[in-house]
């Protein structure tokens, strides 16, 4: 059987399929995985993610009202929708 990449793997672990803690360092290395190389593309993917999340959270919150303003330049105007 072919192995996984650690991509492969870090993609699972995300899908809680790797447990956590002790027992994923005890999976992951009886399963011939580098612990630390899975956990380091698990901690990208998971920051990547939760940024995206808190992308999506303040474009549904705010909107933005650009304008010029004669004196200062440009005014920015922050505004809860809704």
């Amino acid at each position: 059987m072919a192995q996984k990449t650690n991509y492969q793997i870090a993609a699972e672990v995300i899908e809680g399929k790797w447990g956590n803690g002790m027992e994923r360092y005890e999976l992951l290395t009886k399963a011939g995985y580098s612990y630390d190389a899975v956990q380091s593309i698990v901690n990208v993917l998971i920051q990547d993610r939760n940024r995206a999340a808190v992308d999506r959270a303040f474009e549904k919150m705010l909107t933005v009202e650009v304008d010029l303003d004669e004196y200062s330049g440009i005014n920015l105007k922050f505004k809860k929708k809704g």
